[in-house]
């Protein structure tokens, strides 16, 4: 009976042993949640340690408007923004004269627009140019064929010899016949308008064919105020397109000296933070 007694007292002995062992460990999940918020005063101390060690960024890097240049800080002197200029590709550009792109355009407008990389307004001032030459040619076109016509119509129907003035050409519209034009030309006491020379007769055969002689004469003569008027367009151009090149060289230059971008970099206790801003 005694290896009883001693197997009864081992197995209470384990039972005691495995409850402790359970209480303990209840004890411990029930305070996980609260010590795990707070760090150990060695975990918060490595942290803090480790962030302050954070290394600076080892250089700094700025520029100018014709170039960028890297420069390296001290050991203590961390990075804290960073300028970025205009790359090298606007180098060249901003080397461009105005007054190149100013001649260029007053010889063949929108050239200047091109020189000054504005080619979609280059080609507009181009096509306006295009144009005019092209109604300049037409109208003169139509000048000259009216002209010859109305002074041949004139010597069919009127009688009239060579070539004319133009004041001729107006005269002889407006009155049937030189006897007629130089009788009104006497009763207004302007004796010395008369036409009195051979070359300057004309008779109209009808007054019918005078006045439509007069209606070819005016077209004519329409044609040819349009032939100045497409030559005016074409000095015009020419001058609005130059001084457009110039002007928008020169306001492209400046946005592009005045745009900066720059980068931000500031040291924080768990990282760094960056900031980026652009101005133009």
């Amino acid at each position: 009976m005694e290896w009883q007694s001693k197997i009864r007292t081992g197995l209470l002995v384990v039972l005691g042993l495995t409850g402790m062992i359970s209480l303990s460990q209840a004890g411990t999940f029930a305070q996980a949640p609260e010590d795990s918020a707070l760090p150990s005063t060695s975990e918060s101390a490595c942290r803090t340690e480790q962030t302050a060690d954070l290394p600076p960024v080892p250089f700094r890097f700025s520029g100018s408007n014709m170039g960028r240049s890297l420069m390296t800080s001290g050991p203590n002197e961390p990075v804290r923004q960073i300028h970025l200029m205009p790359a090298e590709n606007h180098a060249a550009f901003l080397e461009k004269s105005g007054e190149t792109a100013f001649i260029l355009s007053l010889l063949l407008p929108g050239q200047g627009q091109r020189y000054g990389e504005r080619s979609t307004r280059g080609a507009i001032y181009t096509a306006i140019d295009i144009s005019l030459w092209s109604g300049l040619f037409f109208t003169r076109m139509n000048y000259l064929d009216g002209r010859d016509r109305y002074r041949s119509y004139a010597r069919q129907h009127a009688g009239v010899n060579g070539t004319q003035t133009h004041d001729f050409y107006v005269d002889i519209g407006n009155y049937n016949s030189r006897d007629e034009f130089n009788a009104a030309r006497r009763a207004q006491r302007s004796y010395d308008t008369q036409y009195d020379r051979p070359e300057t007769f004309w008779q109209w055969d009808t007054s019918d064919n005078r006045r439509h002689f007069k209606d070819m004469r005016i077209n004519a003569d329409r044609n040819k105020n349009y032939v100045w008027y497409m030559v005016g367009g074409l000095i015009l151009n020419r001058v609005v397109s130059a001084i457009d090149a110039a002007t928008g060289l020169s306001i492209r230059q400046k946005d592009i000296r005045e745009q900066s971008v720059s980068v931000g970099m500031t040291p924080e206790w768990d990282g760094v933070a960056v900031t980026y801003s652009r101005n133009f």
